[in-house]
């Protein structure tokens, strides 16, 4: 889990289409 946040520090900060830290989500399954 930290390591897809760690890949996407873009989306992990907010800035994807989420934005809540749920960054990991289209990440893992």
């Amino acid at each position: 889990v930290r390591q897809a946040i760690l890949a996407a520090p873009g989306l992990g900060r907010g800035h994807g289409p989420l934005g809540h830290g749920h960054a990991v989500a289209p990440f893992v399954p």
